[in-house]
């Protein structure tokens, strides 16, 4: 890094002395010079229940830093070119706590350099290197550290014959949140081509990613792992009238490291458009996992047929069934569905009906009392009730995952378990790692596994009418599901299940709002929800904004009586003061009770930045405030920026 500075440094006082011509031994031409000046105090207040005891902890913080941006090329900027954006300065850090005081004095030094090689070549490539230190806001209220650094490359070869692309990566990022800190090395490879016929009727793609990484969360867990990703696929279109379509897929993907793990999947789908109102689609897919020693193989097959009456009327449908053959069980299941969707413009809006019905039989054959569930997909979203697909589920079995099975979640920091009837209730936590909205997989072992012969109906119903061209809608749905017929459940539970769900939403720019209830009646975990939604952008005078959102849930099962409760509110106003001057300041606010969770945030931001000519400069306040059942944590910081440009 000293040697960069240096280079740097020679570069910023002879680069408005240097100019480049077209092709040249060496060009360089400075793009941005800045000198940047910052202030920090911090101040934190922790309260912890369990030993009744307080804790302070102080921290200033200054640095001041050089930023140099410049362009250039060696020889010709067709051989080489390269943007060079570097930082580097001092940082003095002084802290104070119950243990004592410290201080010390670290260099600076940020640098991302893109080089790009042979750019009017077909085989064009770029290297680079990115070091960055940056704070940001985890979904508003948190603030969250970053270090990372990341070397690499990545090109193509233009061919007539198979197009091909690569790149290298690693990198090294280390987060600093006050609730969960962590690190992750990571390497990743990714090699691929794609090639498209002549007549542009046939594209086939390959990819391989080949990644290694260790993540580890100081004295919670720590994880190796390595996979393997290979996809390979086709589409083909032919016909006198380009009428079918063939779609072919092939994934593997293999994990080792902490968790071992081989899935290969296969698909294959073909589309046939018989006339402008009648359609067919037929698929086949076959995907064979072995997890911790344990192999399952599934194949499913559907046909589908669609019928569009005039522009109203669409009717769909469709054959369905799956063969499984686990090392702890079989089980096959075939069946009819139908599905009807009506839409049609009114005197008073636009009408949407649509019913569907499902009928499978299901017979399953078990060898053992428990069976393993892998890669259960569910979405976790803040409000919404998600429960396991099966009950009777050994909690201690549970483990989560990201959607790509590489990233392993933590119990009680990224999401809690709870007990609802015989079923099993994931709720995320705000402050951990799984944004709102994710799709996460889950594997867990469940007790309840006999033998079985069922016949299963699932219907729902819906109605939809939407007035004043979009701006009100009310809606109604409902759903249920059933057994009329079974044969050997004694040790198994059926749950049979209705649920309703009524209402509203409007957008009426720029206000937007909706609001909801569902009553789900079930044989097994009945609950009653109500969801609302608000937010609101306003552009006020003088380059005012104003912007507001927020959400509220209630849930409340009934057998347990228990309830479960999530609010959110947050604000953002911004507005000039003076030509040269302008106020930020934006506040939240979240409560998350139930399902073992028991979780406060509050934050509040605030700024004053002056902007004129080449200088800047901004004084700001924060405040983030934590309680998780009665851990307190209070976050107070003042800052300051100043920036000049040369």
């Amino acid at each position: 890094m000293k040697i960069i500075a240096l280079i740097c440094g020679i570069i910023f006082l002879f680069s408005p002395y240097v100019y480049a011509q077209e092709s040249a031994p060496f060009t360089i031409k400075s793009t941005r010079r800045l000198l940047v000046i910052n202030t920090e105090n911090q101040r934190t207040e922790r309260y912890l229940p369990s030993s009744d005891s307080e804790e302070v902890r102080k921290r200033s913080f200054y640095k001041e830093n050089l930023e140099l941006s410049f362009e250039g090329s060696v020889y010709h900027p067709n051989l080489m070119n390269f943007n060079l954006d570097a930082q580097f300065g001092l940082s003095q850090q002084k802290e104070e706590s119950g243990i004592g005081k410290s201080f010390d004095t670290a260099s600076l030094g940020n640098l991302r350099w893109v080089t790009n090689w042979l750019a009017k070549k077909p085989y064009a490539f770029s290297l680079f290197v990115d070091k960055r230190n940056f704070t940001r806001n985890y979904e508003f209220f948190e603030r969250v550290k970053t270090e990372r650094t990341a070397v690499g490359g990545r090109g193509r070869w233009e061919n007539k014959i198979v197009p091909i692309y690569y790149s290298l990566e690693k990198s090294d990022t280390r987060e600093r949140k006050t609730t969960r800190p962590s690190e992750e090395r990571e390497l990743i490879f990714n090699f691929g081509g794609n090639k498209t016929s002549a007549k542009g009727n046939s594209d086939t793609r390959l990819d391989y990613t080949y990644s290694k990484s260790e993540r580890s969360t100081p004295g919670i867990y720590e994880e190796k792992g390595r996979t393997h990703n290979l996809r390979l696929s086709n589409n083909l279109i032919f016909g006198k009238k380009e009428e079918k379509r063939l779609s072919s897929y092939i994934y593997y993907l293999t994990l080792g490291g902490t968790q071992d793990m081989d899935s290969i999947n296969l698909s294959e789908g073909l589309e046939l458009k018989h006339s402008p109102n009648l359609s067919s689609r037929y698929s086949y897919d076959l995907n064979r996992v072995s997890d911790r020693g344990l192999k399952t193989t599934t194949q499913r097959g559907r046909f589908q047929i669609r019928h569009q009456l005039y522009e109203s009327l669409t009717t769909t449908f469709n054959m369905h069934g799956y063969l499984t053959r686990a090392t702890d069980y079989d089980e096959d299941s075939f069946g009819p569905g139908i599905n009807l969707l009506y839409r049609k413009n009114i005197k008073v809006g636009f009408l949407t009906l649509n019913y569907n019905l499902t009928n499978d039989f299901k017979e399953r054959r078990a060898f053992s009392q428990t069976i393993l569930v892998f890669d259960e997909s569910q979405t976790l979203t803040d409000g919404v009730v998600t429960l396991l697909n099966n009950p009777d589920v050994d909690t201690g079995s549970i483990e989560v995952t990201d959607s790509g099975g590489t990233t392993r979640y933590v119990l009680n920091s990224d999401y809690t378990v709870s007990t609802v009837g015989n079923r099993i209730q994931l709720s995320r936590i705000a402050t951990g790692s799984i944004a709102n909205g994710s799709t996460v997989l889950v594997d867990y072992t469940t007790s309840t596994n006999p033998s079985f012969d069922y016949v299963s109906l699932r219907q729902g119903a819906g109605i939809r009418t939407d007035f004043l061209e979009g701006k009100l809608g009310l809606y109604y749905r409902l759903m249920s599901q059933r057994y009329p017929y079974s044969e050997k459940v004694e040790n198994m539970v059926l749950e049979t299940t209705k649920g309703k769900i009524v209402g509203a939403s409007f957008n009426f720019r720029p206000f937007y709002g909706s609001v909801e209830h569902e009553k789900y009646e079930s044989s097994i975990s009945p609950y009653e929800a109500y969801r609302v939604r608000q937010s609101f952008f306003l552009t006020l005078a003088r380059r005012s904004t104003l912007s507001f959102q927020s959400s509220q849930s209630f849930t409340r099962f009934q057998n347990t009586g228990e309830k479960q409760r999530f609010y959110d509110f947050m604000t953002r106003y911004r507005t000039p003061l003076s030509s040269f001057t302008f106020f930020n300041m934006e506040g939240g606010y979240r409560r998350q009770k139930g399902a073992n969770i028991n979780l406060t945030l509050q934050t509040i931001r605030t700024y004053i930045e002056f902007q004129r000519g080449f200088l800047s400069f901004k004084i700001g306040y924060e405040f983030e405030d934590k309680d998780s059942w009665g851990d307190l944590r209070r976050d107070h910081y003042i800052y300051t920026e100043w920036r000049r440009e040369f």
